[in-house]
């Protein structure tokens, strides 16, 4: 059954429409004889709130929309935007692939990570076009028009790029079309809400922008449970993930990890040199100086082995005998896991996690780091160039 609601601001500007000053109207031409006049461009605009939300406009304040972004030729993205008009917003993406990502857009700008985090900011080609997806929903959701945002505070603006915002609207109110500075995109029929309708399709004209977005439900007046759409600050709760934590599926992730100390052993050759330093040198140096590894070794590509350090009574670390030692700070890093032959590591995780951060669209801030499961305990030479071995790559990507 179809919907009904009040007539509102919807009856008034039909009968402005429709009502004329008062002359006869020319028979037979149903009220559009000369007398009749064209809604003007602001009562089109609040009558296109009253068919997007009814006599409520202040239910789009809070929405969330499942969308898809793309098609079958370009390739879907299935998104769940959860937004508020006091400027923040979370995005979860979803791609054909099982890949996911989770993007939260506010004041501090845009943010990016899985779904448990962490997240890290966000900028570039990237961030930009997260900001069109959300600046098109809060246009959807016409919060410009419930701000006071007219000619005299520069028109009206896009919610997070700033761009300027202009529709194309119906006599009667209902939506044919938003331009977002110079992109347009027109509307392609109608999804039912629980208090009105919504366009179903944005479809930029020239393919530019997003292409296609489609809308699939709204739900509008959502209530959202506090920090919902605020991503975690670095270091607000004081937890850091540990290798045991890792997830080793062969699947790339982010994670978060505290500042360290970490002792340069040098550049050695090969893995063979690198497994006599670190069962043959280290030992006895890092017990002379109360020293205890704190994880793996660590080939950083192109710069040589590194490997974490502390004291085991907790005070800040020396030197040890022949070696040089450096504090680093905190980072967040993508990292992954491969079985693989030493000889093809740098490879085999270069090809897990170049892509993931593309994906990602975050940029690598340094080299990459390869660690080796290596019982060094109980060796006391390198494996077999044909061994395969698990493991683990890290770039840092803040």
């Amino acid at each position: 059954m179809k919907r009904s609601r009040p007539l509102g601001i919807a009856g008034l500007v039909a009968a402005i429409a429709i009502g004329g000053c008062g002359r006869d109207e020319e028979p037979g031409k149903g009220g559009q004889g000369p007398s009749a006049r064209a809604p003007t461009q602001a009562e089109r605009e609040r009558l296109h709130l009253d068919v997007l939300a009814g006599d409520r406009p202040d239910r789009l304040d809070r929405a969330v929309l499942d969308l898809v972004l793309g098609d079958e030729e370009t390739g879907k993205t299935q998104v769940t935007a959860s937004l508020a008009r006091t400027g923040r917003a979370r995005l979860v993406l979803r791609e054909a692939d099982e890949f996911a990502r989770t993007a939260f857009l506010g004041p501090d700008g845009v943010h990016v990570g899985p779904a448990d985090g962490p997240w890290v900011p966000l900028d570039g080609k990237a961030a930009e076009r997260l900001c069109e997806v959300a600046d098109l929903c809060a246009a959807i959701l016409a919060w410009d028009l419930r701000a006071t945002n007219d000619a005299a505070t520069g028109g009206r603006k896009t919610a997070w790029s700033g761009r300027p915002l202009r529709r194309d609207l119906t006599a009667d109110g209902r939506l044919e079309a938003l331009v977002l500075g110079e992109r347009r995109y027109r509307v392609e029929g109608r999804v039912e809400t629980a208090f009105g309708e919504l366009p179903a399709r944005l479809v930029a004209e020239g393919g530019a922008g997003l292409g296609r977005l489609s809308i699939e439900r709204g739900l509008l007046d959502a209530r959202f449970r506090a920090g919902l759409l605020e991503p975690e600050r670095a270091g607000a709760n004081g937890k850091a993930v540990e290798v045991a934590a890792e997830r080793r599926d062969g699947k790339p992730s982010l994670a978060e990890y505290p500042a360290f100390y970490e002792v340069d052993l040098g550049e050695p050759a090969d893995l063979d040199e690198a497994v006599r330093i670190l069962t043959q040198e280290v030992p006895g140096r890092f017990h002379a100086a109360g020293l205890e590894p704190t994880g793996l070794p660590v080939f950083v590509e192109g710069s040589g082995l590194r490997l974490g350090v502390r004291r085991a009574d907790g005070k800040v670390p020396e030197a040890p005998d022949g070696y040089g030692l450096a504090r680093r700070d905190g980072r967040v890093s993508a990292y992954a896991f491969v079985e693989a032959r030493w000889d093809e590591a740098a490879k085999r995780l270069h090809a897990v996690l170049d892509p993931y951060l593309r994906r990602m669209g975050l940029e690598a801030r340094g080299a990459l780091w390869i660690s080796p499961y290596l019982e060094l305990g109980s060796i006391s030479e390198a494996p077999a160039p044909e061994t395969r071995l698990v493991l683990r790559g890290e770039i840092r990507v803040r």
